[in-house]
């Protein structure tokens, strides 16, 4: 039995917003990946950060550091 016009864009409107949906859910996860690798940047700046005051002390704290004699 053919559908008739109306039912033919009843299941392509069901069909067209199945397809928002699922671009949605594609969109949040990709929100949630970038959040997560945003994260990851902010961590290891943080390192290098530690790392380059590791490297390059202040005079204040070689200062510190140096034995009294």
């Amino acid at each position: 039995m053919p559908l008739s016009t109306l039912e033919e864009a009843q299941l392509e409107v069901t069909e067209q917003q199945q397809a928002v949906k699922a671009q949605h859910a594609t969109v949040e996860a990709q929100k949630q990946t970038i959040e997560q690798q945003q994260r990851a940047v902010e961590a290891a700046q943080a390192r290098r950060q530690r790392t380059l005051a590791a490297l390059n002390p202040t005079p204040a704290e070689v200062a510190i550091a140096k034995p009294v004699i």
